[in-house]
């Protein structure tokens, strides 16, 4: 049996940063559970580090637009990244 060659594409660290923040819990520290705090911990600590590596400018245009998406129109403002 042949078995085709498959390409793996690497996600640049831009398309990783955004695959982070499309999964990350924006409301994690307001929870009463403890496990999706630490959850949420986590996930931010990797966005963080992962920030450091990349335009800013970038990471907060993506950032927001996850607010934009994920949060309501009359409570962004205090998640918005400057």
């Amino acid at each position: 049996m042949k078995m085709k060659n498959f390409v793996v594409e690497e996600k640049t660290k831009l398309e990783e940063f955004e695959d982070l923040v499309a999964h990350h819990d924006l409301t994690y520290s307001y929870s009463d559970d403890h496990r999706y705090w630490t959850k949420g911990e986590e996930s931010m600590k990797k966005i963080r580090a992962l920030m450091k590596e990349l335009p800013k400018e970038e990471c907060v245009k993506i950032w927001n637009k996850y607010v934009d998406k994920k949060i309501l129109p009359g409570s962004r403002e205090m998640f918005y990244w400057e």
